[in-house]
């Protein structure tokens, strides 16, 4: 059940990128490496980067890569710090974010707000991911 919310979740992050500029695929494989352990995000991380290179005729495996990395990133250093800690979250998302636009958009005019829009939308999908977590 989680792994199809998550492919829904994944599925609906295509269709807005097409209506919105912004990776949401990204904001989520960011939420996800901060809310799940590492087996999960890497498989999260790996599955919507591949598919991500699919869908914008990219060399396979160059956003499968990047967001790996991003994953374990995030992994390491999310044992320094609490998962509650939102400006840990903040901070995180706009660096990712900046050098995601640099590395696969070519940044452009709007780069911060972009980043700013994805530390926010960082937030409500770790928010949302705590609703789908299942209860021990």
């Amino acid at each position: 059940m989680w792994y199809l919310t998550l492919l829904l979740i994944i599925l609906v992050a295509y269709l807005l990128e097409a209506i919105i500029p912004l990776s949401l695929l990204l904001v989520l494989v960011i939420a996800q490496a901060f809310f799940d352990d590492l087996k999960n995000a890497s498989l999260f991380a790996f599955v919507g980067g591949i598919l991500t290179d699919i869908a914008l005729v990219r060399p396979l495996g160059q956003t499968a890569l990047f967001f790996l990395v991003v994953s374990l990133v995030i992994q390491l250093y999310r044992r320094r710090f609490r998962e509650e800690n939102v400006w840990v979250l903040i901070a995180a998302t706009i660096i990712i974010s900046h050098i995601y636009q640099w590395l696969f958009i070519g940044g452009g005019m709007f780069i911060i707000v972009e980043a700013t829009i994805n530390a926010i939308l960082v937030i409500l999908a770790m928010a949302f991911l705590y609703l789908l977590k299942p209860q021990k």
